[in-house]
């Protein structure tokens, strides 16, 4: 599974560099002495760098409270870093992942594999955040009865896939793994093997990764038709 990502990473990257244009680009503020309140705030730079002071005008976003409001402030380069990813809004409830940044309500338990982002700084009051890796490691198990000609049981299949991998894909590498290449769906139209995704079987080769929801899910494919 992916490591977990915190913050604390994202901060410790090299600082802008004196040459590197940023207008235009989304930042964060960190290693202020001066205006200490203002450390892990985001916002817009303005435009290009004003050479006599070495600093940049950024459009601070609003924060959540009421003494954070949205206003232009001058920084330093060396105190810009790449904001943090937009992210979707929090839902109660279970935690849904997804391939976008999702903010982590409190409390909130989260599944096994996903990039996350957060802080380590106490008065970071940003929420943390998480998504679905762009690609990630499917497995698929094979049912004993798929694999009892061989007289061993069948390991499973693992494979990279991103969420536009079609189950065509999925099950083209199924077959390889089976070494059955020429089975024929019983049903026109579906591939096979068919998929079992939480007991649900899934046939249809055009349906995407994501659409079929196999992060998280228990997966297995369905050697006979």
């Amino acid at each position: 599974f992916p490591p977990r990502v915190t913050m604390a990473a994202l901060e410790a990257k090299e600082p802008s560099k004196p040459d590197e244009d940023l207008a235009g680009c989304r930042v964060g503020l960190y290693g202020l002495k001066g205006a200490p309140e203002l450390n892990c705030r985001e916002g817009v730079v303005q435009g290009s760098i004003n050479s006599a002071t070495g600093r940049y005008e950024v459009h601070l976003e609003a924060g959540r409270g009421a003494d954070a409001p949205a206003r232009i402030v001058t920084v330093k380069a060396a105190n810009l870093r790449p904001a943090r990813p937009s992210a979707l809004v929090g839902r109660p409830g279970p935690f849904r992942a997804s391939y976008d940044w999702r903010e982590v309500l409190p409390d909130q338990a989260l599944p096994r594999g996903l990039e996350v982002l957060s802080s380590v700084d106490e008065n970071d009051v940003r929420p943390t955040i998480a998504r679905i890796p762009a690609t990630w490691k499917l497995e698929v198990t094979v049912p004993d009865s798929g694999y009892a000609s061989r007289g061993a049981s069948m390991p499973p299949l693992r494979m990279d896939v991103g969420a536009r991998t079609t189950l065509q894909e999925v099950q083209a590498e199924l077959r390889k793994h089976l070494q059955i290449q020429d089975r024929a769906p019983a049903v026109s139209g579906e591939g096979w093997p068919a998929l079992l995704v939480d007991g649900k079987r899934l046939a249809d080769p055009t349906m995407i990764v994501a659409y079929a929801q196999l992060f998280g899910a228990k997966v297995s494919c369905c050697t006979t038709d």
